[in-house]
């Protein structure tokens, strides 16, 4: 890491605190001169400690491999630490249990690997001053399909924080601003919401495009940053409803919502012979949008309630209605001249 971006990291840090906070950084430089270590070396107010990698481990006990094997099948709570993504790994370390520390690690750190992954096949080398605008998609169905089979709110948090640290690693913030009241991470297909709209539909099509809206939000054709529901064929459809494949990723359905899709599904298998192919919402215009028909059973359900959120700003960067419900934004920190902007939003 070259020393010019020592003062970024001073300011990641913040303000002097009662207790120094401690950073510990690894030199894997070639040279012994112009490293981030040498200039905080340099720094009056900065105490830096040098250690070889290898001893990591008794820097920062960790369980025992035992331990972690054993805490494997158990759920993550939902109380967890409220750091921001910098320093919640450590944060959980330090403050949960022994069981409860391994899990949360063992699942942070196969999240972190998978989201590295995810990143190198969605994202261009030599990119780095290219807004990660056309990301923000990919990103929306990729979280959803891995948070929907979150088993609790800990769980969700936990695969989030680890994705953003995965994602900072390519100078992109993916910024989480938590709103009081807010829903959480996970779809909108509450049961309270799913049988008002089976009662308030009076055809398969509304309230299976109603369901899908809750489940990943979309917005009127036309708008390429969006997945639309015209796009989906009947074949991106499980037999049963549990599934939907938006954009080459699966997304799971909850139990309670299947009946609407399986009901459209049913309709639309029973107007005759169809082709694996063909829309699974078989509208032409200048009939219905999809989106209208969404409109009609949202409007009866207490789900309505949920779309002047989304017309709240959210801070400046890239994201989906899905990412806006759920107020997270992509930004690129890394410009054309390969500096680094840590201007607002904040780190969380």
């Amino acid at each position: 890491m070259p020393a010019e971006f020592a003062p970024y990291l001073r300011a990641l840090l913040g303000p002097p605190r009662p207790h120094r906070t401690r950073l510990w950084l690894i030199d894997a430089s070639r040279t012994a001169t112009s490293s981030v270590v040498t200039a905080f070396g340099r720094d009056t107010d900065s105490q830096v400690t040098t250690a070889d990698p290898r001893e990591l481990d008794r820097i920062r006990s960790r369980p025992p491999a035992a331990t972690r094997a054993k805490a494997i099948g158990e759920p993550i709570p939902d109380d967890l630490p409220a750091d921001n993504f910098l320093t919640f790994r450590a944060s959980c370390i330090r403050t949960l249990d022994r069981n409860t520390a391994a899990r949360v690690d063992q699942l942070w750190l196969k999240t972190f690997q998978a989201a590295r992954t995810w990143l190198r096949n969605h994202r261009k080398a030599g990119e780095a001053g290219q807004a990660p605008d056309r990301l923000a998609l990919a990103l929306s169905i990729h979280l959803a399909a891995r948070l929907y089979r979150c088993a609790s709110d800990g769980e969700a948090l936990v695969r989030l924080r680890a994705t953003q640290a995965a994602f900072l690693r390519d100078g992109l913030l993916l910024h989480h601003q938590t709103w009081p009241g807010d829903p959480g991470l996970g779809h909108r297909l509450t049961p309270t919401a799913v049988a008002a709209i089976n009662r308030a539909a009076t055809a398969t099509a509304p309230a299976a495009a109603a369901t899908l809206f809750l489940l990943f939000p979309f917005d009127h054709r036309g708008d390429e940053r969006y997945w639309h529901p015209s796009t989906l064929t009947m074949d991106d459809v499980t037999s049963t409803a549990t599934g939907i494949k938006i954009n080459g990723e699966y997304l799971p359905v909850p139990a309670h919502a299947r009946l609407a899709i399986a009901a459209h599904l049913a309709f639309r298998q029973m107007q005759g012979p169809r082709h694996p192919g063909d829309p699974f919402f078989d509208l032409t215009p200048p009939h219905d949008d999809v989106r209208t028909l969404a409109d009609r059973a949202l409007t009866a359900t207490t789900a309505a309630g949920d779309l002047p959120v989304d017309r709240v700003e959210p801070p400046a960067g890239h994201g989906t209605l899905w990412m806006r419900q759920r107020r997270l934004v992509l930004r690129n920190l890394v410009g054309d001249a390969y500096t680094l902007d840590l201007s607002t939003p904040v780190w969380t």
